[in-house]
């Protein structure tokens, strides 16, 4: 049976290869035979006179301007390569792409050509990785094509204004998909779809190449006013979406006769002249060059990724924040002035809280490398006042997002009429008999299981990528702090811990736990650091009243809780602001809308499942909504 059934499957393939590669080609043939029956009349001489009438200026303004045309398609490679992680770097990807186009265009057969052309000038690149390329660059340029295409004709069109609508619409709503779903999972396989910084550098570069060229090819129009450019705009788009569907080399019939249809008021020999010109400085020529390329493959050193440090390095960070990196896919990044925590989203590389080793000033432009090793933005998310000045001063946009909790245990006293609420609660948990301890080893992992369950319940689905969450790998790198009532455990709270600092991180508690038990947890906490001469213990922070009233933060979900901060005020801790940081305006709306998400809506790529998620860790600015 297997035997019969291969030669039937192999057969059936050849034939839909057939009609795939068949059916454009005998359109193409087609297309080239009703051209050549419209331009019987039309001799070679003609068109030899009509091309020696084209003047040498045209020539010449219209080189730099196909010069311009594939500057921009090299541009395509660069953020192919970057999407797709290959090791080639922009500078070896521009002129690698640029070659393949050049061929590709002129010789047909698009995905074929296209991949081997930059097989051969990428050495090292293999030839799986060559089609990917290619593929994406083919399928991203048609999108982009057909919304330049839609746009220039609703705009120059009055009638089709509203396709111009469309194609904006349809661009903002590809934002809005990639944004809410950077993967999707299509027949069973998961697709990872182009960042927003990469999905505006396609839409750019398009415009660029399309306007590039549809210059070039009015420059050879002679006698062609100013005023017909919009016309020959709409026809070239449109030609080029023929002959890049047909996939005819060079496009030769499906290119000729959308243009002598969609252009009636010009002189068919004229503008059959101003095609062949076209035909020689936009294909010919480039193609020329391009063969004579590949003769000689590009030479190139692989990128560089940021080098990960030494896990245990982020115990000597200024800040013990930055250990929440342990249930993400953040990391203890090297460069050379110093190391900090890098966190990665969907749009952003982010710097988390300030640098472990060095300043901030000197992490900016690796920073930034990184960001634009993937088409994403770079960031800095809660860091410090010194380092925000730092990367102001470097021309960064900067906004103060949120405030933190600072005690010094040395010098902490609840005497003061600071902590009246404080002395309050604490009274309250001691009259229940709630007692107050550090965890021992091994920890009471069932018990916190239950504690972190009661929570869930209570509170709603988990948040997670900057929030800490309940697993016992991960707990297990912090000090943690248990509550019993009765023999039985009702709450717990934990703290990252560096060299200098503890950092408040989880709080659960039962539903039905007596009042002041998260304030005598704290207060537990505090006594323990002051005997092991901790120097510095953060309660973290809340949102900063002046963000937490943003329209478009309540809708991100960064509200502010009056009752969180009254809880942290009960301490009468120091507040010290911390900022959002970004190259400028758009990269920090970008940033900020994508952590929020990524707070709020988890990926799997972005944490480690885990064994009890919960909803609110109050204690970061990104999910401030529900008193303690």
């Amino acid at each position: 049976m297997l035997l019969k059934t291969a030669p039937r499957l192999s057969q059936r393939h050849r034939l839909l290869a057939a009609l795939r590669h068949g059916i454009p080609l005998s359109l193409a043939a087609l297309c080239l035979w009703v051209v050549t029956q419209r331009l019987q009349h039309i001799d070679t001489d003609i068109l030899r006179a009509g091309l020696q009438d084209i003047s040498p200026t045209r020539w010449v303004l219209a080189a730099p301007l196909s010069a311009v045309s594939f500057w921009a398609l090299g541009r395509y490679d660069a953020v192919a390569h970057r999407h797709l992680g290959t090791p080639v770097p922009a500078g070896a990807a521009r002129p690698s792409g640029i070659v393949a186009i050049a061929l590709s265009q002129s010789l047909g057969f698009g995905l074929l050509t296209g991949a081997f052309a930059r097989w051969r000038m990428l050495p090292g690149l293999s030839l799986r990785a060559a089609f990917a390329v290619t593929a994406f660059v083919a399928v991203s340029f048609l999108l982009a094509w057909a919304l330049v295409t839609a746009t220039v004709i609703g705009i120059t069109t009055l009638q089709l204004g509203w396709l111009a609508c469309l194609a904006i619409a349809t661009f903002f709503g590809a934002c809005v998909t990639i944004f809410f779903h950077p993967r999707l999972q299509v027949f069973g396989r998961c697709i990872r779809l182009p960042t927003l910084p990469a999905l505006s550098a396609i839409l750019l570069w398009t415009a660029v190449d399309t306007l590039a060229a549809a210059g070039a090819f009015f420059l050879l129009m002679p006698g062609l006013p100013i005023g017909e450019f919009s016309a020959v705009l709409r026809a070239y788009l449109m030609a080029l979406g023929a002959s890049l569907l047909s996939g005819a080399p060079g496009g030769v019939g499906p290119f000729e006769l959308s243009l002598l249809t969609a252009l009636p008021q010009i002189d068919e020999t004229s503008l059959m002249c101003s095609i062949l010109g076209f035909r020689l400085i936009y294909y010919a020529l480039p193609a020329a060059f391009a063969g004579l390329a590949l003769l000689r493959p590009l030479r190139f050193a692989p990128r560089r990724h940021l080098p990960t440090s030494h896990p245990g390095l982020r115990k000597r960070a200024p800040r013990a924040e930055v250990g929440v990196i342990l249930q993400t896919s953040g990391r203890i990044l090297s460069y050379d002035e110093g190391a900090a925590a890098v966190l990665k989203t969907p749009q952003t590389e982010t710097l988390l809280s300030d640098p472990v080793i060095g300043q901030t000033r000197a992490a900016l432009m690796p920073l930034q490398a990184a960001a634009r090793a993937r088409n994403a933005v770079a960031a800095l998310y809660k860091c410090s006042a010194h380092h925000a000045v730092e990367a102001r001063d470097a021309g960064w946009s900067v906004i103060h997002i949120s405030d933190e909790g600072i005690l010094y245990p040395a010098r902490f006293d609840e005497t003061g009429p600071e902590c009246r609420q404080l002395r309050r609660k604490l009274r309250q948990a001691a009259r229940a008999g709630i007692r107050c301890s550090e965890a021992p080893d091994p920890k009471p992992w069932r018990a916190m299981s239950e504690v972190d369950q009661a929570w869930l319940m209570a509170r709603g689905p988990a948040l997670g990528t900057t929030m800490g969450r309940f697993d016992a790998a991960y707990l297990s790198a912090q000090r943690v702090f248990l509550a019993w009532h009765e023999n039985n455990l009702v709450a717990f709270a934990s703290f990252h811990q560096s060299d200098g600092e503890w950092c408040l991180d989880l709080m659960r508690a039962s539903p039905q736990t007596p009042e002041g038990t998260m304030h005598a947890l704290i207060r537990a906490a505090i006594s323990v650091a002051k005997e092991e001469n901790v120097p510095r213990l953060s309660l973290a922070s809340v949102t900063t009243p002046r963000i937490g009233k943003l329209p478009l933060c309540a809708w991100l979900g960064l509200r502010q809780s009056p009752g969180l901060r009254r809880f942290k005020q009960s301490f009468a801790p120091s507040w010290r602001p911390l900022y959002l940081a970004a190259p400028n305006l758009a990269a920090l709306l970008l940033a900020a809308a994508d952590l929020a998400r990524m707070v709020h809506r988890p990926t799997s790529s972005m944490a480690r499942p885990f064994t009890g998620i919960h909803n609110e860790d109050e204690f970061y600015e990104f999910a401030s909504t529900h008193p303690p």
